[in-house]
């Protein structure tokens, strides 16, 4: 990245891989390493939370990469300009088998306030997605609050604990994060469809019970 003025928390949750070996070899003062006994995707997140030392607070998956090598500088610049902004989400693309897919792509920036924000996430769809790894956050508005462990789509419920501090999202039309999805990963292995299906429904009724306040949202 071309933003040089960042920290790296790296979070080794149990890898058997030579994973944790590799960390251990950087030589930047800005990454910071960290080994944990396996404990899954909440449980490392949840230990990053808990390590950084910054304002402004960003989430990476293991098999995932920032293909836009200005989408930190772009994006905190916005977030300078405008302190109002609570969470910015950029532009997200799925990768698949080689193939690159907009997965949450918007073409103009805008911003989205009051109750909109409900409404915007609620649909999980068109401009406001459920997912932590293509936002910055202030790290005001995510104090104290951590992924639930133990379940998959823990997203939806870490989104849905966020919503009451969240009065300005700001949708940014630049940078680029790249999703790489795998036949053996979490979300595409059969044996754990079920229970992310039942976590995301978790999460999803949360959400619908709170959509009471804008009847218009409800699902009929």
């Amino acid at each position: 990245q071309t933003c040089q003025n960042i920290e790296s928390v790296l979070i080794d949750d149990g890898s058997t891989d030579g994973s944790g070996q590799i960390c251990d070899s950087f030589s930047d003062e800005r990454i910071h390493v960290f080994h944990q006994e396996n404990g899954g995707q909440s449980s490392a997140r949840n230990n990053g939370v808990r390590r950084i030392k910054g304002q402004l607070v960003m989430f990476c998956d293991s098999d995932d990469w920032y293909e836009d090598r200005n989408t930190f500088k772009h994006n905190i610049q916005i977030l300078e300009n405008h302190p109002e902004v609570d969470v910015l989400q950029f532009p997200t693309y799925s990768m698949t088998n080689g193939v690159k897919k907009p997965h949450f792509v918007s073409d103009t920036d805008r911003v989205i306030t009051g109750d909109d924000v409900f409404k915007e996430w609620y649909r999980g769809k068109d401009s406001l997605s459920y997912e932590c790894w293509n936002k910055i956050y202030r790290r005001d508005a995510i104090e104290g609050l951590f992924f639930q462990e133990g379940k998959v789509a823990e997203d939806i419920i870490f989104h849905q604990n966020l919503l009451p501090r969240v009065k300005c999202v700001y949708i940014s039309c630049k940078g680029q994060y790249i999703y790489y999805t795998r036949q053996e990963s979490t979300t595409h292995n059969s044996k754990k469809i079920e229970k992310l299906m039942l976590n995301a429904l978790d999460g999803m009724s949360l959400f619908y019970q709170d959509a009471t306040h804008f009847p218009d949202q409800r699902i009929r």
